[in-house]
Formats: C-alpha cells, sequence, structure tokens
C-alpha cells in the first residue's frame, strides 16, 4: 500500500454515478457503503458485494418508507463514537487522519450548507476524510454541493462543522476494521436469506402495505408537498433490492442458491421499483398534474413482486432444509 489514500483519490477521484468493475455506485450503495467501498479498494480488497449484501427489510411510517442501516459482511465492522463534543471530534479526526490515512465522520446534512442535503433531509450522513488542512479537512462526499465539491471531493473549514454541530442531532466519527474470525461466505449467504424472509413476512410486507394504505388516503396537495422526501426515500429504499441484482450479474451467489425462481423475482421486482421512481419523478417536474392511480398502481406491483420474492426464498429455504 504506497500510494496514500488521498494520492489515489486525488489522481483518480471517485465516479460514483457509474458502475464501477463489479457494479458497485450510487445506485446500489449509499453514503457510508461508498465511503468504505473507496477504504477497502484502497487496501486492495476484493469481492465487495460480498461486504455489502444485507437482508431485505422494510418499515414505514406514515408516508416515511425505511429500511434498516446497512451493516458490513466478512468480519467487516464500524465503531462509532457519537454525540461527543466538537473539540474532541476534531482532535480524533486529525489523530485518525494521521495515523490510518482517512476517517468516517457522520452529521446530519440537514444543518450543513455544504451539502445538497441541506435544509432538505433530517438524516445521519456519512462522509469520508482523506486529508488535513491548516484551517480544515479534505472529504469525500456523495451528496457536496458544487462549486465546493469537484468530482466528489471537496475541502471544507472545520468552522462550518463547528457553527452546526450542536443542533446536529447525530454527529461523531468512525473506525473501520476487520476481526480474526475465518467468515464463511455460503453460511453468510444462507443467514441473509433467512433474515430476508423472517422480517418481510413478520413485519416487512405488511409495513409496505401500511405505506401504500396512507398514500391513498393523502390529499393530492400532501404528496405534492412530500414528493422530493418520497423520492429521496423509494430511492435509498430499492437500492439493496439494486445490489441483489448485481450479486447476480456479477456471480456472487452461491451455486446451491442459483435458481431461476427467485432470480427472475428479483428482476422484476427492481423494474417495478424503477417504475415508482419513473412516476415520482415525473410527477415532481409536473406537479399540476395527478399521477396517484398510476403511482398507486405500481405501487401494488411491487408489494406483490416482493411477495412472490420472498415465496420464494422460503420454499427454497424449506427444500433445503427437507433435503
Amino acid at each position: 500500500m504506497n500510494v496514500s489514500l488521498k494520492e489515489k483519490l486525488k489522481k483518480q477521484p471517485p465516479n460514483w454515478r457509474f458502475p464501477d468493475h463489479s457494479g458497485l455506485c450510487e445506485r446500489t450503495l449509499d453514503c457510508l457503503q461508498l465511503s468504505v467501498k473507496e477504504i477497502l479498494e484502497w487496501q486492495h480488497q476484493r469481492e465487495l458485494i460480498k461486504v455489502f449484501l444485507n437482508p431485505l427489510d422494510c418499515t414505514s411510517t406514515g408516508l416515511l418508507l425505511r429500511r434498516k442501516q446497512p451493516v458490513l459482511n466478512q468480519g467487516w465492522y464500524i465503531t462509532k463514537n457519537d454525540s461527543i463534543p466538537f473539540e474532541y471530534f476534531k482532535h480524533k479526526v486529525q489523530s485518525e487522519v494521521k495515523q490510518n490515512g482517512y476517517c468516517l465522520i457522520f452529521f446530519n446534512p440537514y444543518h450543513m450548507p455544504f451539502t445538497n442535503y441541506y435544509e432538505r433531509y433530517h438524516l445521519k450522513h456519512w462522509s469520508l476524510v482523506i486529508d488535513l488542512k491548516t484551517d480544515g479537512l479534505v472529504l469525500v462526499d456523495e451528496a457536496g454541493k458544487k462549486p465546493i465539491f469537484e468530482q466528489f471531493l471537496g475541502e471544507i473549514p472545520w468552522e462550518a462543522l463547528e457553527q452546526n454541530w450542536e443542533i446536529s442531532a447525530e454527529f461523531g466519527f468512525a473506525t473501520l476494521a476487520q476481526n480474526n474470525v475465518n467468515t464463511n461466505w455460503d453460511d453468510e449467504f444462507t443467514y441473509m436469506i433467512q433474515q430476508s424472509v423472517n422480517q418481510m413476512q413478520q413485519e416487512g410486507l405488511q409495513h409496505l402495505q401500511n405505506f401504500v394504505s396512507e398514500l391513498k388516503r393523502t390529499t393530492h396537495h400532501q404528496i405534492i408537498t412530500n414528493l422530493e422526501t418520497l423520492e429521496f426515500d423509494v430511492h435509498y429504499f430499492r437500492r439493496l433490492r439494486e445490489l441483489w441484482k448485481n450479486a447476480i450479474h456479477q456471480r456472487v451467489i452461491p451455486t446451491p442458491y442459483i435458481q431461476p425462481g427467485w432470480i427472475e423475482e428479483i428482476h422484476h421486482l427492481c423494474n417495478t421499483w424503477s417504475l415508482v421512481m419513473g412516476v415520482l419523478m415525473k410527477w415532481k417536474r409536473q406537479p399540476e398534474r395527478d399521477y396517484r392511480s398510476k403511482l398507486l398502481g405500481y405501487l401494488k406491483d411491487a408489494i406483490q413482486s416482493e411477495t412472490d420474492l420472498i415465496t420464494e426464498w422460503a420454499n427454497m429455504l424449506r427444500s433445503e432444509k427437507d433435503e
């Protein structure tokens, strides 16, 4: 590892808009995963899809559609330090960058003017620190605002973080590590299938139905007001489904689980969520129109596709157990 992470990324800035050789990009990974991806590639780690794949789940509250924060596989994990005084945060970030060549940080971007999420979304957002300046730090951020950021790289003064630190409900730094336990991919994959079936059958599918039912009850004006959030939520929600499809294309699926039934359902599911996204984007451009009927129709198809996929997985697990 002769080249530092900052040298690597400054020479060849990340282009997360388009799939890399493994099909990974902002369509399949969230902000934390994209940052971790850069670190692991720098460390010459391979088969990153195995690190990022997660079980399917779904929760909803009103018009908010959610899934769990992703976890890492293959022995990798994140250790977070949150809700700490700014000066301690600053000291630890400087120490981590000097020692390891990078540091992960997280914050609520709603209060941070240098992001595209400023005054738009309340969420936990992750950014990758790759260098230190006299009065600031260099971030790699998928939501960095132009012209502050160019090709996802931007120099941010410490002051820009400190000014809004206390009102940002969740903030801190994190480190990436790997345990020494040998992991078996077949076992990890089996667990993910089992967890997907359990989580979706127990409450996920019902939460998805509740989300659609809430949309039916919501007035046209309220939907228009929430279109941007709906688009953001659906995009985040479908990322994991797209990652599963990508795992199929990249031949990451263990051989015993390569079965045409669920593989076909994954493709159909991703196509359906793409149609949902398309309607939301169109409606946002034409708020005077009413696309509710079309949106609800595609969401009904999405629920059916999710149900069919989970049924295929449940049957596959049952057949494996009976053998």
